[in-house]
Formats: C-alpha cells, structure tokens, sequence
C-alpha cells in the first residue's frame, strides 16, 4: 500500500493506493484530525493509523508533504517539498508537463513554473491571511454567507481596498453598514483575492502555457470566473483539486 498525505493548514488530506490498485481519498479539518489521530508519544507527535482504519498491510509505503510533514513523526515515512508533490500531483491529474501551478491554499498561495512535470521556478506572496482560503472564510462570516455561497458572486464587485485580512474586516462592515448590496461586496471580496494573486502570475505568462488552479479555493466558481477574464489564457481545474498534494506523493514514490 502506498499512502500520501498533506499535512495542509485548513485540511488534512490522504490518499492511498491499496494492494489491488484501487485509489482511496479522505480529507479531514486538520484541527479534528491532530484531536483525533495523532499521539504524544515522549517528545514525539507520532500518526496512529489504527485509530484512522486504515489497514496496515505490508509493506506500507509512506510519503507526506504540507506544513505539519516536519512536525509529525510517520514511522516508516519519507517527506517531500511541497512544490514537489504539487508538480507533480498536478502533472498526475492534467496529464500535462508544461504549466502555470496556482495553488491556493488555506494560509497562502504559490505559483509555480512546471517544466517537464517538475518546478523550474516559482512566486510566493508574504505569510499573510489576506492571500488565502482563510480570508475567504473570514469574509464569508462577516457577511453571513457560507464559503459556497460566497464563491457564486462576481458581478459589479466592490472594491475591497484593504490588503490586510483585519482591516477588511472593517471595510465589509462599513460597507454594510452604508447599505451597500451584500452580493457585491461578496464579488468584491473575490476579486480582492484574485489582484493579489495576478502580480505573481503575470511573470510567467511570456510562454503562453496554461494556468491549473489548485487548493481549497479552486472550488470558487466566482474566482475560477475572475481569473478567465483577467488572465485570458486557458485556466484548468482539475479533478481532485484538493487531494493534488497527497496525489504528487503516490506519484513521487512511484517514480523512485
């Protein structure tokens, strides 16, 4: 059996691939996940895969990637970059070897230049929550929506000036308070998201390669709109967009 896992901010994400070739997909919110199946053991924060049913068989191959990859002890278990899994997850999904990789994540984003299905270079923005799926959820509580119901609005946004995470918190709420119609500043709030991002996309456009969407936030259909418009090259989602990273680690071990 071979077992990814992304350590994400926001999620936990696994997939294994069982003895009969069958590929096996679970996501957890990574604050559930470390409550209910990891283990002090003395120093050591070790994974239990009794406690998640995942059947031991032998031999289990084990590769991670994500924020927690250093923090937990995955007897038996390799790490790699996320760069890494994500080219090569992505390259899995698209069956593509030459693209633009913008994954979204929970805390930030990265770009990342694919050449022959591995990272040639890349862009990151500053650890800062303005750039990533947890403004969206930010946001989203603000203006009493859910996150899907926020990812449906795109026309006539208002700009959202603020480009720290509290700040808008504000900004929304004046902008309610003034009565402002909350379906704009939902867009508003989307399209605040995207001109963060375009900055760090542009550099790579020169080769006119397409750009696949990746994370938690590829799911928000006004984001995916907003990017088609600006960008105008051709954007992909693919399937599996969250479980990209945990699919690069099936994929890295069965290139070794």
């Amino acid at each position: 059996m071979i077992i990814g896992i992304d350590f994400g901010s926001r999620n936990v994400k696994i997939v294994f691939l069982d003895a009969k070739g069958k590929t096996h997909y679970r996501t957890y919110s990574t604050i559930s996940f470390y409550r209910n199946y990891i283990e002090q053991h003395e120093n050591n924060l070790v994974l239990s895969f009794t406690r998640m049913k995942i059947p031991e068989t032998s031999p289990m191959q084990i590769i991670s990637t994500g924020y927690g990859k250093n923090r937990i002890n995955v007897q038996g278990g390799q790490t790699i970059s996320e760069l890494i899994a994500h080219s090569l997850g992505t390259a899995k999904q698209t069956k593509m070897e030459n693209f633009i990789n913008l994954d979204m994540g929970g805390q930030d984003f990265k770009v990342v230049l694919v050449k022959d299905g591995l990272p040639a270079d890349m862009q990151t923005n500053p650890r800062c929550a303005a750039s990533s799926g947890r403004f969206l959820e930010n946001m989203a509580r603000i203006l009493e929506i859910s996150i899907k119901k926020l990812g449906q609005y795109w026309k006539n946004p208002i700009p959202i000036s603020s480009t720290c995470a509290v700040f808008a918190e504000s900004e929304l709420v004046a902008l309610l308070s003034r009565g402002m119609p909350r379906e704009r500043i939902a867009a508003g709030v989307n399209l605040s998201l995207v001109q963060k991002t375009l900055p760090y996309i542009e550099p790579f456009l020169k080769d006119n390669l397409p750009v696949v969407i990746t994370g938690g936030c590829a799911k928000n259909q006004a984001i995916i709109h907003m990017f088609k418009e600006k960008l105008q090259c051709r954007i992909i989602v693919p399937a599996r967009t969250m479980h990209i990273g945990a699919i690069g680690c099936i994929a890295y071990k069965k290139l070794l």
